[in-house]
């Protein structure tokens, strides 16, 4: 099984991290990424994915705007979404899955633990 994932940060060594990681995880998945929420939301309009990891805060839309966004309007309406963050407190995992974030991961995150969400999301196995 493949899976077109899209990463979205607007850190760019964190999101060529992600990225690399799932790239390297032995699975078959097409990783794609963007620095913001504008850029995403373009390109989840024009391309299905399987699966979507967006950062909580960015300029310009939050993670939780863009998946709010998303959720309302887009042929990607329904992938999962992992909201990756470094703000770990209860009212950002509540505002995140409120909003149609599917997972919430907290930065900093284990290699294998973000494998393994993934993992979850797209019903299959990755490794570190």
């Amino acid at each position: 099984m493949s899976a077109r994932v899209l990463v979205v940060d607007d850190d760019d060594p964190i999101r060529n991290m992600v990225m690399r990681l799932l790239q390297y995880s032995g699975a078959e998945l097409e990783v794609e990424g963007c620095e913001d929420g504008p850029s995403a939301l373009a390109r989840l309009a024009e391309e299905d994915f399987q699966l979507l990891l967006i950062d909580y805060t960015m300029p310009a839309m939050s993670g939780v705007e863009v998946i709010k966004t998303l959720r309302l309007s887009h042929r990607n309406q329904d992938i999962p979404v992992i909201m990756l963050t470094a703000r770990s407190e209860n009212h950002h995992l509540i505002e995140s899955l409120e909003g149609g974030a599917s997972f919430f991961l907290a930065k900093p995150f284990e290699p294998q633990e973000l494998l393994d969400t993934v993992g979850v999301a797209l019903g299959m196995t990755l490794e570190f």
